[in-house]
């Protein structure tokens, strides 16, 4: 093993791979001392040393000191340029001692000419094997594989390594024997996500919305939680500026983070973040408690000045489309969605509304204004102080508005535009501590595992098994979970 700078012109290869139990282990030898790694690994060494001798590989569990949280936490940071900067990625998918692999491996390096004759069997069955393996829930692979300039795949069963677009070519009717294929979709996320040019991307990298990244982590797997949100952030946007830490709590990592990617606006994805990181409710406003306070606050993209004309009626939000009803009038709508977000589905965002409440004929009374939070979906809204609302007097200096006329001509000065880099909201922590309650009593988000795989054919065989009915999925599962171990 040996160290490069930066900057090096040194080619090497990435390995994408499950890392699985770390319970049996064996050693081999690294820089001349002995040092312990987990089977799959093992059986990749093995494999490599017939098909990559002496050249360079990149494997996080020889490069990184795993056992060093701050060595760790600098490098993962990192990832998604060390993968982005490799020749190629490997895609290791393990020894495959049954064989269950060869048949689709063999079909894809083929490159066979479809016409709509349907595969044999034997492709059939080890298509299911294929995609019905652990490797496709790592949480990590959405990076390692998009990032890559170029995909190949590989497992100890056989000596054919197929490229990833083969496999989206070759195999597209094959999707109808699952209706959700993973190696099928990522090979179609690398194509609308990157542009490839010269066999090489020139974009992609922290080109996501953080909303994106999150729905994307849905149902993968990783030994430490915090993982789905650090496997991806080289593909969302302010990712790279983002600390990655494995020595904070996950409290502190959640409010640290829904802060950094300001999504305090949308609460189903503030939700989603909390299940990713697997912290509860109730963890979260215990957590409060032992703090005197956490400055959060929002941004937001677009200001709507509202006309009494449309009272009494409905009315939406010019910016997301969001409904408000006649029950809650107010003078302004001030919305946090991007105009970029086209990604994200409209009417999720907590919207601030500002009401004038002026009285006639008291003196100072005509310049009172209130605000209230109104989250999406939420049966609750939340009242503000109107010190609440800043602006920006300078690069790092805020200043409250402190009446409705002052407040009128600084949202329509043009000095003050946009209004993502010149306002902001400032929020309690209890806001989110009671929408997420309010959420995880009436919405039961944690929708159907999309890693999940259902069939459509009347007949299984998997493992030289035979299933005839889809009731005897969860059969199915616990055969693939044998081949984990062996």
């Amino acid at each position: 093993m040996y160290a490069t700078g930066g900057d090096s012109p040194v080619e090497y290869r990435c390995l994408s791979y499950t890392w699985g139990s770390l319970i049996e282990t064996y050693e081999i030898l690294l820089n001349g001392s002995i040092f312990r790694v987990n089977r799959n690994l093992y059986h990749f060494l093995q494999h490599a040393m017939r098909t990559f001798a002496m050249q360079s590989l990149w494997i996080d569990a020889l490069c990184i000191n795993q056992n060093d949280n701050d060595e760790k936490s600098k490098q993962v940071a990192h990832m998604g340029h060390i993968y982005h900067k490799a020749q190629e990625v490997l895609v290791w998918l393990g020894a495959d001692p049954r064989g269950n692999l060869c048949a689709i491996m063999e079909y894809i390096s083929s490159k066979p000419k479809i016409n709509g004759i349907r595969a044999p069997e034997a492709v059939q069955r080890s298509w299911i094997a294929f995609c019905l393996l652990p490797y496709w829930k790592r949480a990590w692979i959405t990076q390692e594989v998009l990032l890559g300039r170029r995909i190949r795949i590989l497992c100890g069963s056989s000596s054919n390594i197929i490229d990833l677009d083969d496999v989206g070519f070759t195999i597209y009717w094959l999707s109808s024997l699952v209706r959700y294929t993973r190696p099928y979709e990522l090979n179609g996320m690398r194509k609308n996500t990157v542009a490839v040019e010269g066999g090489s991307k020139s974009s992609g990298i922290n080109s996501w919305t953080i909303r994106k990244v999150l729905w994307r982590q849905k149902g993968t797997d990783c030994s430490i939680a915090r993982d789905r949100l650090f496997a991806l952030l080289a593909l969302a946007c302010k990712g790279n500026e983002f600390r990655v830490s494995y020595e904070e709590t996950s409290e502190d990592l959640f409010w640290r983070a829904g802060q950094h990617f300001q999504l305090w606006a949308d609460i189903f994805y503030l939700n989603t973040l909390r299940i990713a990181l697997n912290v509860e409710v109730s963890s979260l406003a215990f957590d409060m408690k032992n703090r005197t306070s956490y400055p959060l606050t929002m941004a937001f993209q677009n200001i709507h000045f509202q006309g009494p004309d449309y009272y009494p009626f409905d009315y939406d939000c010019g910016g997301c489309g969001a409904q408000f009803s006649r029950g809650e009038p107010c003078d302004i709508i001030i919305c946090p969605k991007m105009k970029e977000e086209r990604d994200v589905v409209d009417d999720r965002f907590t919207h601030i509304l500002v009401k004038r409440v002026g009285v006639e004929g008291i003196e100072g009374a005509e310049d009172v204004f209130t605000i209230t939070l109104n989250p999406y979906g939420a049966p609750f809204t939340l009242d503000l102080p109107p010190s609440a609302l800043t602006y920006r007097t300078s690069q790092d200096q805020w200043a409250s508005v402190t009446s409705w006329t002052m407040l009128c001509e600084k949202l329509k000065s043009e000095q003050l535009q946009p209004y993502r880099d010149f306002w902001m909201v400032h929020l309690p922590a209890e806001y989110a501590i009671k929408a997420l309650e309010d959420l995880d009593k009436k919405w039961d988000i944690r929708d159907e595992d999309p890693n999940k795989v259902y069939y459509l054919t009347d007949r299984l065989v998997v493992d030289g098994q035979q299933f005839d009915l889809i009731d005897e999925i969860d059969e199915i599962n616990a055969v693939i979970e044998e081949q984990k171990y062996q």
